[in-house]
């Protein structure tokens, strides 16, 4: 590993280290690889269909360590083929509240309010443990107090329902986010 003298944001020297590249046979030391195997699939990123592959040649000259930016560059082995990278833009989930009141006396299950998601976030501060059924479930999963659980693949919030675990009669109220991604 090498050093040079760079100019940070703030306009002062310092002296940041250099990666010296290698090859695949002969990898650097300095540098962390991500190798495919022949005939793999490419490596994915996100679900689309659109495969982007990158070379040495596709790089920008800036791409190299960056001092100061506190992110590593890319380093290609010479001899290492196009490593196929997926990219795209994250999409923005949004989330709606939701509340459901326990029934008194708390042997009975109450189903949470219609709301369209695709995962009912339920953080459990009700002071008890609850159990909470999915569609088609016979046995409830059951959240402690305190805790937290994602529930997914669901459609709609209606779909789960809660009870106290101990069947007490005083009523609790419990919070949910209905996400839609």
């Amino acid at each position: 590993m090498g050093t040079m003298l760079a100019k940070d944001a703030a306009g002062i020297t310092q002296t940041v280290p250099t990666i010296a590249p290698g090859t695949v046979a002969n990898p650097s030391p300095e540098v962390v690889t991500i190798q495919q195997a022949v005939g793999s699939l490419p490596f994915r990123f996100d679900g689309s269909a659109t495969v982007q592959p990158v070379t040495a040649a596709s790089l920008p000259p800036s791409i190299g360590q960056k001092p100061g930016s506190g992110s590593l560059g890319v380093v290609l082995a010479s001899d290492q083929t196009a490593i196929p990278v997926k990219s795209s833009t994250p999409t923005a989930a949004t989330g709606v509240m939701v509340a459901v009141t326990t029934n008194s006396p708390g042997t009975t299950y109450a189903t949470l309010p219609a709301q369209v998601c695709t995962s009912l976030e339920i953080f459990n501060d009700t002071g008890v443990s609850l159990d909470i059924l999915r569609p088609a479930a016979t046995i409830p999963y059951r959240l402690a107090d305190g805790r937290l659980k994602n529930f997914m693949g669901i459609t709609d919030a209606s779909q789960l329902r809660v009870k106290r675990t101990d069947s007490g009669p005083t009523q609790v109220t419990v919070n949910a986010e209905a996400i839609t991604a």
